[in-house]
């Protein structure tokens, strides 16, 4: 459903879209890593 909607929305092709949601998922993991690391420390 989000890959139709970005690809209609934005007329992305494939390459495009991965390329946004790997850099999703690695803003996502470095949030995850830095929240971790905060309860870690306190």
């Amino acid at each position: 459903f989000i890959s139709s909607f970005l690809f209609s929305r934005h007329g992305l092709d494939l390459t495009s879209s991965l390329e946004i949601l790997i850099e999703l998922y690695v803003r996502w993991l470095i949030i995850i890593t830095y929240l971790s690391d905060l309860f870690s420390s306190s």
